[in-house]
């Protein structure tokens, strides 16, 4: 099997408590013991910050909390892959398609189509919009159960 791109979402559930936490261990410690590649666009890195420093501004975590949680992500040796520009012209038609004001969901599917394999995210309304859109290899971390 191939590489998986993996939303930011699905790994920071992983680690830090969330309500489909479970789900999202689960498919983690799948992935992890069929040995597959775990790849995501450079933006991945960014969203991770980012959303460690939501669960901070909300009360949810502290500073350390977060240095230790962001070990934990990093940890998992997801491959970040820097874009080509025919890459971001395919992450900008995918906008298009999605009738997103933004191209960030988008990057993760110019990758996930560009590499021939499948995309998971926990976000229920980017994997329906992509399926919608013809995007069969989108799955959304509920449909596992």
């Amino acid at each position: 099997m191939g590489p998986v791109v993996v939303d930011s979402n699905i790994v920071i559930a992983a680690v830090v408590h969330v309500p489909y936490t479970l789900s999202a261990r689960k498919l983690v410690g799948q992935w992890t013991a069929d040995d597959i590649d775990l790849v995501a666009p450079l933006l991945w890195e960014y969203e991770i910050v980012s959303a460690l420093r939501k669960f901070i501004y909300v009360g949810h975590m502290k500073l350390d909390d977060a240095f230790e949680a962001m070990a934990q992500v990093f940890s998992m040796n997801v491959t970040t892959i820097s874009q080509t520009i025919e890459g971001y012209k395919l992450a900008l038609q995918w906008a298009d398609r999605l009738g997103n004001f933004t191209a960030y969901d988008a990057q993760y599917l110019a990758l996930t189509e560009q590499l021939e394999a499948d995309f998971w995210t926990a976000d229920r309304r980017l994997a329906h919009l992509a399926q919608q859109a013809g995007a069969s290899w989108v799955h959304w971390l509920g449909e596992r159960g």
